[in-house]
């Protein structure tokens, strides 16, 4: 019996700890005015996330060396993040349905305009 309530005392922690970080979480993020057409608004966070992280991931590469060629994009823009991405994107399609490839372009073309690269 004491196994059990121990169990179910470190679950209810669990549970606790997780919801308080992903409450956290989604205080972070700014509101999305608009949708993108992958599923539903937790799937469209986790797709902007992880577009944010790669073009902030490829930003680093670009700055340190790694990736050779040139930086076409990314003159001077600071690493990207969830929330600028989300800013881009409401600034252009508030209330739209978009495809994926549209708030791409969306983005890049508002790094271009923001930070236009010399020459």
């Amino acid at each position: 019996m004491i196994f059990n309530n121990k169990i179910t005392i470190g679950l209810i922690a669990l549970s606790a700890l997780l919801f308080s970080a992903y409450s956290y979480a989604e205080e972070d993020y700014i509101e999305a005015h608009f949708q993108i057409d992958v599923a539903n608004q937790m799937q469209q966070l986790s797709w902007i996330s992880e577009m944010a992280f790669r073009l902030a991931d490829y930003q680093k590469k670009i700055q340190s060396g790694e990736i050779e060629g040139t930086n076409e994009v990314f003159c001077n823009a600071p690493l990207m993040t969830t929330n600028t991405f989300i800013e881009y994107l409401n600034k252009n399609h508030t209330d739209e349905l978009i495809s994926a490839n549209q708030a791409i372009e969306t983005v890049f073309k508002e790094l271009e305009m923001a930070y236009p690269c010399a020459g």
